[in-house]
């Protein structure tokens, strides 16, 4: 699934920018999505614009922490970090609209059209993780030693199921209404 290549990318723009600027860097696949579907011959309509606004306009105040001041150096932020962070709304905005049309042909396999994604999605961590050991640090392997803390588990477990797999099996049966 193309969502899986882009993953990298916001983990990649996270080690530069901070996590506010990449989250709202990634609420701008309410833009993006809208956009493509113009592209591709659907309406991109004025109500479609002022969502979109809206939603990227309440993102950056949540992320930004207010309006602030907008010449302060702290808003400045790096070029190839900042590519890289917009990499995520283009890679989860191709998704939902591969998911919508993949759910019109196949209506019935939800279920598998969402294991199918996240297969992808870890086949690509589990292959970043096994380049980042061997490439950054040597061919040592992946360091498991965090998994004896309860607290990472639990952010795994959520990351991992809630965060990850209901929100795709979600979004799979929400396209299938």
């Amino acid at each position: 699934e193309r969502v899986a290549l882009f993953l990298p990318s916001q983990a990649l723009a996270l080690q530069d920018l901070p996590a506010g600027a990449v989250a709202f860097l990634a609420s701008l696949q309410v833009v993006f999505v809208p956009l493509l579907l113009s592209f591709s011959g659907g309406r991109f309509t004025a109500r479609l614009a002022v969502a979109g606004a809206m939603c990227v306009g309440g993102v950056g105040l949540l992320e930004v922490g207010g309006l602030g001041d907008a010449s302060s150096t702290e808003f400045a932020m790096p070029i190839v970090p900042t590519m890289l962070a917009l990499l995520q709304p283009i890679g989860f905005g191709t998704s939902y609209l591969r998911i919508e049309a993949l759910m019109k042909r196949f209506p019935s396999h939800g279920l598998a059209l969402s294991s199918l994604q996240l297969l992808s999605n870890a086949a690509i961590a589990i292959l970043w993780c096994a380049a980042d050991a061997t490439l950054l640090h040597g061919g040592g392997g992946f360091d498991l030693s965090a998994l004896a803390q309860p607290a990472v588990v639990a952010g795994v477990l959520y990351t991992g199921l809630i965060s990850t797999a209901l929100t795709v099996l979600l979004q799979v049966r929400a396209h299938g209404l």
